[in-house]
């Protein structure tokens, strides 16, 4: 009984295992990444005007921008927008990754709102899914001076902010914090 039992493990033992040392076939790799790995999002100041990026992958890919407004559009660019790479480019013996840099540029960003959009990265194949970054710029502050003012009414130093016209041309003043100053006395 357990030399029947013990032929029938071995037998299915073999049959299971004997197909797993197949050598005529590579098995496939699929990667790709960001570099540098920048986290959550990118970020860019209000007065940047390029960046750039690494794509390692080893399937050709698609890039894609979707903004959250459409007038943003004009104000980024990247490129390239895509890759070709030989079907079968990689395996496990030969890892081959492409690295391709992305090329952003940007105008600066006079608005009194943040530009945001999400850059999507589609590999060719359905073995791996999509790259998704979102992309923000920072908004464009306005600020003339931040300067010390003194208030001989009230006996106080005041620090305004003169703000350059928005687009209606109307300057703005914020009082950011007010210092109790008192004069001296004979």
């Amino acid at each position: 009984m357990h030399k029947q039992l013990f032929t029938l493990l071995v037998g299915l033992a073999a049959l299971v295992g004997l197909p797993a040392c197949n050598t005529d076939h590579d098995s496939e790799v699929h990667l790709l990444h960001l570099l540098p790995a920048q986290g959550q999002a990118l970020n860019w100041y209000a007065d940047q005007t390029a960046d750039t990026l690494a794509v390692q992958s080893t399937d050709s890919w698609t890039l894609r921008l979707d903004f959250r407004d459409a007038l943003d559009s004009t104000h980024l660019h990247v490129s390239p927008t895509a890759a070709t790479l030989p079907a079968g480019n990689a395996t496990s013996a030969n890892p081959r990754l492409l690295t391709t840099p992305l090329h952003f540029r940007l105008t600066p960003n006079t608005s009194t709102k943040a530009l945001e959009a999400t850059l999507t990265i589609q590999p060719a194949t359905g073995k791996i899914g999509a790259l998704r970054l979102p992309l923000r710029q920072a908004p464009y502050l306005h600020i003339a001076q931040p300067a010390p003012t003194y208030d001989a009414a009230s006996k106080q130093v005041v620090f305004k902010t003169e703000l350059l016209p928005d687009e209606k041309n109307t300057p703005t003043f914020i009082s950011a914090s007010t210092t109790r100053r008192t004069t001296p006395t004979p």
